[in-house]
């Protein structure tokens, strides 16, 4: 798991079921492939796990472990 860390930041969701996380104090946006954000809605605080992508594209993408905070309380 050394190849794995943890960060706190900003979940925005894409209409394709993807999204991406950008770190707390900017910084590099990482991609959250579809099934990997934890129950985050778009704006959401969230903390991630980033890791190299097991696709061999060499990019690195985050998984959303826990929402800190919700944007939002009201659906519409």
């Amino acid at each position: 798991m050394s190849n794995q860390t943890q960060m706190t930041g900003v979940y925005r969701a894409t209409a394709n079921a993807y999204g991406f996380f950008t770190p707390e104090g900017g910084g590099e946006d990482y991609f959250v492939p579809p099934r990997q954000n934890g129950g985050a809605w778009d704006g959401d605080g969230v903390r991630v796990e980033v890791r190299p992508d097991d696709g061999g594209e060499g990019r690195t993408v985050a998984r959303v472990v826990e929402v800190t905070a919700r944007a939002r309380r009201t659906l519409t």
